[in-house]
């Protein structure tokens, strides 16, 4: 019943159609009938009535045969768009990181932009004025350092312990005899601490930093002579290059003063090399390790928790936020005014020229690009934020770094452009497209994490391809530029085939989805179009096959 209702209802819309203008048989002048052939009216209501029955069986290898030609199609459909996107990455890599990103490196420096105890220690520094402070921090004033107050107490106090005999030797690690001299040490010595840069650095007082508990430690004189200002660690190994030396020596005089008896000059020198030989190096090292420890702590403290610090870092990374936002912001631009004039130069050569004047001509291409140019200012936006942010991190992650370890110029791009990609990366899976699959997000998120390993490998081979380029005489002027290009195309490649062969792996299986659903849908559609013939068909059938139905009607 359903059946013949829909087909009631398709034949009102066959019906309303009719009225529009039709092409028509009209009858002969004579008003005979026009002879349309022999019409098989029972085949005619076989098929009105739907009850010819219709073959659907169909073969594997058709099936085999159908689904591999869609796959082919879908696959040169992707690979088609990877070549687009190729050459679109081309014109992204020269424009930015290899472009525009080379200039912003440009302003990049040895140690970063922020100073830090560790590389003013290194004598590196991020701004003048900390170079001209230590420059200008004055001459070492021994009588300032040892007439300091917690010197003069801390002296009194080990002599004390000293004549009780329960002063223990810093350097021997043994009960420091009642009739030996005893000096007080620092186990940093006062004018390594004045002359410390990141004393300096920090504004941290140089007597009230040398005269800490933890520096200051008893020994015999001839020990704390003999270390003069060297650190525990130097001190002992000196001991160490000279001991042979010194046994032979401590021997000599042994076997001399059983023969006959020493000298006065004779007796001071053994005694001072029995008690350079009766240094314990482990606790001589362990006390200047932990004296040099609570230092760095002080100075650590007073430094990194000022405003000063604090101020730098926040000028410096809003400088480089401002600088990489309008870095990438600019970049996407440039790249979609160069991918405009292309698709223009291209649309010129195949379809000829619009206007007869030259100047119309170039005025509406001129047009045309800047209207796309001007139709991409959102993404620019987007651009800057992501490359505010990125810049923001980048600031912060190099001076941390440089906190322990010195950084060069060049790594400072590659840490910004990882970030870079981080942000993107990260972005695509907190913030994915309406529509996107966790499993997609993913996959997104990966090819754009890899292509910025990708960028980070091309800047360590720009400066490879910088260097063989400007020992060529005629291209030195060159070399900026021809390196932007060369490393920026050879990147963008690279990255295109690194997508594509992560869409080949599909490490999430999403490509297979994808190519699943395409199949479906154009499969879905032909049989739609296929079964939408067949109405279209039935129809006429009926139609024709209506007692009512007359011919131009």
């Amino acid at each position: 019943m359903s059946d013949r209702l829909d087909r009631f209802k398709a034949r009102k819309i066959l019906t309303q159609a009719s009225d529009g203008p039709r092409l028509v048989g009209l009858p002969s002048e004579n008003g005979e009938p026009l002879d349309i052939g022999h019409v098989d009216q029972a085949f005619v209501d076989r098929v009105a009535d739907r009850e010819q029955p219709v073959d659907l069986s169909v073969c594997h290898a058709e099936v085999e045969s159908l689904l591999n030609r869609m796959s082919q199609d879908i696959e040169r459909e992707r690979f088609g768009r990877l070549m687009v996107d190729a050459r679109r990455g081309v014109l992204q890599s020269i424009a930015g990181p290899f472009g525009l990103g080379a200039v912003v490196g440009a302003a990049d420096r040895v140690g970063g932009n922020v100073d830090t105890i560790h590389n003013a220690r290194q004598g590196i520094y991020a701004t003048q004025g900390e170079a001209d402070a230590y420059a200008n921090r004055g001459e070492y004033d021994s009588g300032a350092y040892h007439a300091h107050q917690d010197y003069v107490a801390t002296n009194k106090r080990q002599g004390e312990q000293h004549a009780a005999g329960t002063l223990i030797d810093v350097h021997t690690g043994k009960p420091l005899a009642a009739d030996a001299k005893r000096n007080l040490d620092h186990l940093k010595s006062a004018k390594a601490i004045h002359d410390d840069p990141g004393r300096v650095l920090a504004g941290v007082d140089g007597p009230d930093l040398a005269n800490r508990e933890a520096n200051l430690a008893s020994t015999q004189e001839s020990i704390n002579k003999s270390k003069k200002a060297d650190g525990a660690e130097r001190f002992n190994e000196r001991l160490s290059q000279t001991r042979e030396q010194r046994q032979a020596q401590i021997a000599q005089l042994r076997e001399q003063g059983v023969a006959t008896p020493l000298t006065d000059k004779d007796r001071k020198t053994l005694a001072k090399l029995e008690a350079l030989e009766s240094v314990d190096r482990e606790h001589s090292e362990s006390a200047g390790r932990k004296a040099e420890a609570d230092g760095d702590a002080v100075v650590d403290k007073a430094y990194y928790g000022s405003r000063k610090f604090a101020g730098n870092v926040a000028l410096q990374g809003g400088r480089e936020a401002v600088t990489v936002g309008i870095q990438q912001a600019f970049g996407e631009l440039l790249t979609e005014f160069f991918a405009s004039v292309f698709e223009e130069a291209d649309d010129w050569y195949r379809q000829g020229r619009k206007h007869a004047a030259m100047t119309d001509e170039l005025l509406e291409r001129f047009r045309s690009v800047a209207t796309r140019v001007a139709s991409k200012w959102s993404h620019a936006v987007q651009a800057f934020k992501g490359g505010a942010i990125a810049g923001l991190l980048n600031s912060i992650v190099t001076t941390l770094v440089n906190v322990f370890v010195t950084t060069q110029k060049r790594l400072a791009r590659m840490v910004r452009e990882g970030l870079l990609s981080l942000v993107r990366a990260l972005k695509m899976v907190v913030f994915p497209p309406d529509g996107t699959s966790y499993r997609e997000t993913l996959h997104e998120a990966t090819k754009i994490a890899f292509a910025g390993g990708v960028v980070i490998g091309g800047i360590v081979l720009e400066e490879i391809v910088h260097k063989y380029i400007s020992s060529v005489p005629a291209l030195g002027f060159l070399a900026d530029v021809a390196t932007a290009v060369i490393v920026g195309s050879i990147t963008a490649v690279v990255m295109a085939l690194s997508a594509y062969a992560l869409d080949k792996l599909d490490l999430f299986g999403v490509n297979e989805a994808r190519r699943l659903g395409q199949s479906t849908t154009r499969l879905t559609s032909g049989a739609l179009e296929h079964a939408a013939l067949c109405e279209v068909l039935v129809l006429e059938l009926e139609a024709i096959g209506d007692p009512t139905h007359v011919a131009g009607a």
